[in-house]
Protein backbone atom coordinates (compact mmCIF):
# COMPACT_ATOMS: atom_id res chain seq x y z
CA UNK A 1 0.00 0.00 0.00
CA UNK A 2 2.42 2.59 0.30
CA UNK A 3 3.73 2.11 -3.23
CA UNK A 4 0.17 3.19 -4.20
CA UNK A 5 0.32 6.30 -2.11
CA UNK A 6 3.63 7.21 -3.52
CA UNK A 7 2.64 6.89 -6.93
CA UNK A 8 -0.31 8.59 -6.02
CA UNK A 9 1.40 11.42 -4.94
CA UNK A 10 3.53 11.59 -7.61
CA UNK A 11 0.83 11.59 -10.66
CA UNK A 12 -0.89 14.48 -8.81
CA UNK A 13 2.71 16.48 -8.51
CA UNK A 14 3.56 15.75 -12.09
CA UNK A 15 0.23 17.73 -12.97
CA UNK A 16 1.20 21.22 -14.63
CA UNK A 17 -0.20 24.31 -13.94
CA UNK A 18 -2.50 24.22 -17.02
CA UNK A 19 -4.02 20.91 -16.03
CA UNK A 20 -4.71 22.58 -12.44
CA UNK A 21 -6.61 25.26 -13.96
CA UNK A 22 -8.55 22.92 -16.17
CA UNK A 23 -9.49 21.02 -13.06
CA UNK A 24 -10.16 24.03 -11.32
CA UNK A 25 -12.35 25.18 -13.66
CA UNK A 26 -14.29 21.95 -13.66
CA UNK A 27 -15.16 21.75 -10.01
CA UNK A 28 -16.03 25.38 -9.79
CA UNK A 29 -18.69 24.98 -13.31
CA UNK A 30 -19.53 21.11 -10.99
CA UNK A 31 -20.13 23.25 -7.90
CA UNK A 32 -22.08 26.13 -9.71
CA UNK A 33 -24.01 23.89 -11.48
CA UNK A 34 -25.14 21.73 -8.03
CA UNK A 35 -25.83 25.01 -6.32
CA UNK A 36 -28.23 25.76 -8.73
CA UNK A 37 -29.72 22.71 -8.78
CA UNK A 38 -29.93 22.53 -4.87
CA UNK A 39 -31.54 26.46 -5.20
CA UNK A 40 -34.03 25.87 -7.42
CA UNK A 41 -35.16 22.13 -5.57
CA UNK A 42 -35.42 24.54 -1.92
CA UNK A 43 -37.49 26.91 -4.75
CA UNK A 44 -39.69 24.12 -5.37
CA UNK A 45 -40.00 22.79 -1.60
CA UNK A 46 -40.86 26.33 -0.77
CA UNK A 47 -43.31 26.58 -3.37
CA UNK A 48 -45.05 23.52 -2.16
CA UNK A 49 -44.81 24.33 1.13
CA UNK A 50 -46.60 27.51 0.67
CA UNK A 51 -49.31 25.46 -1.45
CA UNK A 52 -49.97 22.95 1.16
CA UNK A 53 -50.44 25.97 3.82
CA UNK A 54 -53.11 27.86 1.27
CA UNK A 55 -55.01 24.11 0.96
CA UNK A 56 -54.96 23.83 5.07
CA UNK A 57 -56.38 27.62 5.93
CA UNK A 58 -58.64 27.19 2.60
CA UNK A 59 -59.67 23.94 4.36
CA UNK A 60 -60.02 25.19 7.85
CA UNK A 61 -62.17 28.40 6.78
CA UNK A 62 -64.52 26.06 4.69
CA UNK A 63 -64.50 23.81 7.56
CA UNK A 64 -65.06 26.70 10.03
CA UNK A 65 -67.99 27.89 7.82
CA UNK A 66 -69.46 24.30 7.64
CA UNK A 67 -69.59 24.04 11.54
CA UNK A 68 -71.17 27.16 11.33
CA UNK A 69 -73.91 26.55 9.08
CA UNK A 70 -74.69 23.00 11.00
CA UNK A 71 -75.12 25.22 14.04
CA UNK A 72 -77.69 27.39 12.42
CA UNK A 73 -79.46 24.78 11.27
CA UNK A 74 -79.39 22.92 14.62
CA UNK A 75 -81.11 26.00 16.20
CA UNK A 76 -83.66 26.89 13.02
CA UNK A 77 -84.96 23.11 13.41
CA UNK A 78 -84.90 23.30 17.69
CA UNK A 79 -87.08 26.62 16.76
CA UNK A 80 -89.31 24.84 14.13
CA UNK A 81 -89.75 22.44 16.51
CA UNK A 82 -91.20 24.76 19.31
CA UNK A 83 -93.26 26.67 17.07
CA UNK A 84 -95.30 23.53 15.37
CA UNK A 85 -95.81 22.11 19.08
CA UNK A 86 -97.11 25.65 20.02
CA UNK A 87 -99.11 25.82 17.07
CA UNK A 88 -100.23 22.44 17.78
CA UNK A 89 -101.10 23.41 21.69
CA UNK A 90 -103.32 26.72 20.24
CA UNK A 91 -105.26 24.39 17.53
CA UNK A 92 -106.14 21.69 20.74
CA UNK A 93 -106.60 24.58 22.91
CA UNK A 94 -109.29 25.94 19.86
Amino acid sequence: MPENEEIKYESSKSETARDLRKKNERLQTSRATLKQKNKTKANDIKKLRDSANMVKESRDGWKAKYQDAVQKNTELKEKAEKHSKQLERAEKAI
